[in-house]
């Protein structure tokens, strides 16, 4: 194995990783503004009316 090239390819690595987590932390910020904005809330209600609907269609 070639270290030297090992070495080399660290600060890629590096780049790929902090690109990864820079990432999530936009979709966890993402995310805490829509739980905040009540947004989120609407649409899992609005969903689970429709869903509920659909079920009841089909039962009946």
């Amino acid at each position: 194995m070639n270290f030297q090239a090992f070495l080399n390819t660290l600060p890629i690595m590096g780049m790929g990783m902090l690109g990864i987590f820079v990432v999530m932390f936009v979709i966890y910020m993402l995310i805490g503004v829509l739980n905040k904005s009540g947004a989120a809330y609407e649409m899992f209600v609005k969903a689970k009316q429709v869903f509920v609907a659909r079920k009841n269609k089909k039962e009946n």
